[in-house]
């Protein structure tokens, strides 16, 4: 008998403490509590694009001059120069992703030996320029014998415009 009344005594006493826990779990969301909230703040600064070219001369910059070091002549072909990238920026990687030429004369009037080409460089295998980094291509030109008399462009400069495309490289 009395082991029955315990079993059902203890039965009892589990069944209200479990009922007791549960509602203070269900409850325990409206009691007092401690929180706290933080606010902070963040900056951030853009990485500097800093790249530029030179020719034959000793400065970096946005312009560059090339004066072959040689003078050309019917029959000839070569290097009229060699430009330089130059990336100066902090973080960014940069890549030379065009060089077009253009704007060919010869003593002031558009281009008038026909067979005088100033090709525009293939940059197709440069690859990407760390910070601190250069890289180089060259302008070459190629004048090919005719059946032309060219004597009148003797001692006369050719001058042509080099235009460079410089783009970031993503990492």
């Amino acid at each position: 008998g009395i082991i029955m009344k315990n079993n059902k005594l203890a039965k009892l006493v589990a069944i209200v403490l479990l009922i007791t826990v549960l509602t203070l779990i269900i409850i325990a969301s409206t009691y007092a509590k401690y929180t706290s909230s933080f606010t902070g703040t963040g900056s951030a600064t853009t990485a500097d694009w800093k790249v530029s070219l030179k020719g034959d001369g000793a400065i970096y910059s946005q312009t560059f001059t090339l004066t072959a070091a040689q003078k050309i002549y019917p029959g000839s072909s070569g290097k009229l120069g060699t430009v330089t990238l130059e990336n100066s920026s902090e973080l960014v990687k940069a890549k030379i992703v065009n060089v077009t030429i253009s704007d060919i004369k010869v003593d002031g009037t558009a281009n008038p030996i026909t067979n005088l080409t100033i090709s525009d460089p293939d940059v197709s295998g440069q690859t990407s320029v760390a910070p601190n980094g250069t890289a180089t291509f060259d302008v070459n030109y190629n004048w090919t014998y005719s059946q032309t008399d060219e004597t009148a462009y003797a001692n006369k400069p050719i001058t042509f415009t080099v235009t460079v495309t410089v783009d970031q490289v993503a990492d």
